[in-house]
């Protein structure tokens, strides 16, 4: 894995609560994570490398507001994180203990670390999981409890 540098943490901000898988593909690739003591605010876990012990996440925290933007095809994915001054890299071993937390701002990221430049919400490519997100994210579907992991 590549050394990046960054400010060593001792954990993210607030505790987190996996809400599910945006994109999946022999694992996860994309995943949402809700701040449980704040309902309005999220994190993207992106993975990015592993090596023998730990995969590695780029994560960002971001609102609904921004989640919307991302859904509406009005940013993209990249553009969340590249733009966002909350970002980090955290190493998960196989038993999902966090082995490192470390805060980061994109420009110390590796190009592959990032998400492809035309990297927008496309229904199709996505899972099943960030269509109800999406739709949890309107009014209309607010009614209804997104929780599928």
């Amino acid at each position: 894995m590549k050394n990046i540098k960054g400010t060593k943490l001792d954990t993210l901000e607030g505790t987190t609560e996996k809400l599910g898988d945006l994109l999946y593909h022999e694992g996860p690739l994309l995943s949402l994570f809700v701040n449980s003591d704040d309902s309005n605010s999220y994190y993207l876990y992106k993975w990015t490398d592993c090596d023998e012990t730990v995969n590695r996440w780029l994560v960002v925290q971001l609102s609904s507001n921004e989640l919307k933007k991302f859904f509406d095809k009005k940013k993209s994915l990249r553009a969340i994180f590249q733009t966002n001054p909350k970002l980090y890299l955290v190493d998960i071993d196989n038993q999902v203990a966090v082995k490192r937390v470390q805060s980061c701002p994109a420009t110390a990221l590796p190009e592959a670390y990032l998400p492809r430049k035309d990297s927008m919400f496309v229904e199709e490519t996505f899972t099943e999981f960030a269509d109800e997100f999406r739709l949890f994210l309107t009014d209309t579907g607010k009614k209804k409890v997104v929780k599928l992991v």
